[in-house]
């Protein structure tokens, strides 16, 4: 029997393959999260997702677990997020392995941003005389690659501020003082914030006034999945006796050539750390180059734990993406620290202006996500 998929069942089994590829939320880092479902006769015979750089696609997963399962998979229906890669890679292209299954019908999420696939293997689908849907469920896949499509189309990684606050917009108190504003729960939860992302940012401030550690700590979360920590460092003041040498966390301080006679060098890089110069005609880093510094290391995504001074300048800089604001239903009052200082703003109409995307509660506490516009 002949069964077609309506709009309503392309929706429905695209969402399983979006389940399926939120699971690489924390692993897949600088490559795209992708789930794959195969479909026969309205019955899912075939699951597989994207885990790490390195490991097999969604859809060479989802066949063997067809296979595996005694699954006939010719003429079935493919449920992809992304559509196939045509490249070689560290794997071999997935629009072979889809073709060498003989379907029916595949079903495409997004259109691949990566200029080597781009289109191409939809081309090749179609040619083959493969009914082929692109579309479904295309901004919720968007969403979750956003670092994917931005560092494609931009060259540059996705950038989150995440920033713990009072109701009244302080940070901190002007000792410094900020342990802790928000609950354990919006603390925990903030987590997952770094959990995936490639890096997680400070500046040296804040290494120096609070020493985080800035690493994941979630339960059972693999050592290998962890960010790597990067810090803006233009004098090489970091201690060495940080705790975020003590993570196993890849370490990178960005520094000034000016800093290379910096005694501080040897002791920094025992420590582990890999320490960048970077030129400038000032004595500050240019926040620009740190980003193109990055995105050749590979970072997708970068999530932004700093204190005002570098959340006003990635802000002033127009290398923001978004904000994740935890706020506290607290009043600090005077005697604090703003989380952004818009010096320049002297009326409304060079406020800098968001779209809320989310808002909800997190025990007594707010979290609100908002993208720069």
């Amino acid at each position: 029997m002949a069964y077609k998929h309506t709009v309503q069942q392309h929706i429905h089994f695209m969402q399983e393959a979006l389940n399926l590829a939120k699971q690489g939320l924390y692993s897949t880092k600088q490559n795209p999260r992708v789930g794959c479902v195969i479909v026969k006769n309205h019955t899912i015979i075939g699951k597989g997702f994207h885990l790490r750089p390195g490991e097999d696609h969604a859809e060479v997963v989802a066949i063997r677990d067809a296979s595996s399962n005694g699954h006939d998979i010719s003429n079935a229906t493919f449920y992809i997020t992304l559509e196939p890669c045509h490249h070689i890679g560290r794997t071999p292209a997935c629009i072979n392995a889809v073709l060498n299954a003989n379907p029916k019908e595949v079903i495409i999420g997004v259109i691949d941003p990566n200029l080597l696939t781009c289109g191409k293997s939809i081309a090749i689908l179609k040619d083959r005389g493969i009914k082929t849907v692109v579309g479904v469920l295309e901004e919720e896949i968007k969403r979750l690659n956003k670092g994917f499509f931005h560092y494609m189309q931009t060259g540059l990684p996705y950038v989150t501020c995440k920033i713990a606050m009072s109701l009244d917009g302080k940070i901190a108190m002007t000792s410094g003082e900020s342990k802790w504003i928000t609950s354990e729960s919006a603390r925990q939860d903030s987590q997952n914030l770094r959990a995936s992302s490639c890096a997680v940012m400070s500046g040296v401030g804040t290494i120096v006034a609070d020493n985080p550690r800035l690493n994941v700590r979630l339960k059972d979360f693999p050592q290998q999945d962890q960010p790597m920590i990067v810090v803006l460092d233009s004098n090489l003041r970091t201690p060495v006796n940080s705790n975020i040498f003590h993570t196993g966390n890849k370490v990178i301080l960005l520094t000034l050539e000016s800093s290379k006679q910096n005694r501080n060098v040897a002791k920094l890089q025992q420590q582990g750390a890999e320490i960048m110069f970077l030129p400038s005609a000032e004595n500050i880093l240019n926040l620009n180059e740190v980003m193109q510094v990055l995105a050749k290391l590979n970072v997708t995504e970068i999530l932004v734990e700093a204190g005002s001074t570098l959340n006003t300048a990635l802000l002033d800089a127009n290398l923001v993406n978004e904000i994740v604001f935890y706020i506290a239903p607290k009043i600090l009052g005077n005697h604090t620290q703003a989380a952004f200082n818009l010096n320049h703003v002297m009326n409304l109409n060079q406020a800098r202006e968001f779209e809320i995307l989310s808002c909800h509660k997190i025990d007594k506490d707010l979290r609100i996500t908002a993208l720069v516009k």
